[in-house]
């Protein structure tokens, strides 16, 4: 198929654009008169949605919006105060305006946790918010989690060995499925 010949071709050519613009706007040798080249050559990240990784079952994920609120987010605030100032403006007149922050405030919460609820993994239930405060909690919600697809599936889900002191190991009892923990290997 020849896809490493391929691999090369592209490694190739995004050598050559960067090496073209490596020389159009070398940062430096400054020179006033391209400075909008190297302006456009060095652009500052845009906010963009996540896109990771889970560090345990190494699945894709991708949020479908931005990690932290934008400014038409501000803007929708603004005019929902706005609105509910009109609305009420026998009551408050002017006061209403106020409402933005209150408004803001539970809007913050609900955005929040909506980021947070997209983060945690669908396919081995790991929490990074979690995890990041309170490792035996992640822990214990992932066992849960696992525990929950087990029963699903109606499968028996696997115990933990109990270790009974110095050497000595108590086996749980076989739920009829091989496991690669259930497997004994000799202790060398």
């Amino acid at each position: 198929m020849g896809s490493k010949t391929q691999q090369r071709d592209v490694i190739a050519a995004l050598r050559d654009r960067f090496e073209r613009e490596w020389d159009v706007a070398n940062p430096y040798q400054f020179d006033a008169n391209n400075y909008h080249k190297l302006k456009k050559f060095w652009k500052d990240p845009k906010r963009e949605n996540w896109s990771f990784f889970c560090p345990l079952c190494k699945a894709a994920h991708k949020i479908p919006f931005q990690p932290r609120p934008t400014g038409r987010h501000f803007a929708q605030m603004g005019v929902t105060a706005a609105f509910f100032t009109l609305v009420t403006w026998p009551w408050f007149e002017w006061k209403g305006v106020v409402a933005f922050f209150p408004f803001w405030i539970i809007f913050e919460a609900l955005y929040r946790s909506r980021v947070r609820a997209s983060v945690r993994c669908s396919h081995c239930g790991f929490d990074p918010f979690l995890y990041l405060n309170d490792v035996k909690k992640a822990r214990f919600d992932i066992e849960q989690h696992w525990r929950k697809l087990f029963e699903q599936k109606g499968i028996a889900y696997p115990e933990k060995p109990v270790d009974l002191g110095v050497g000595q190991r108590k086996e749980p009892e076989s739920s009829g499925t091989l496991l690669a923990s259930s497997v004994k290997r000799p202790r060398i």
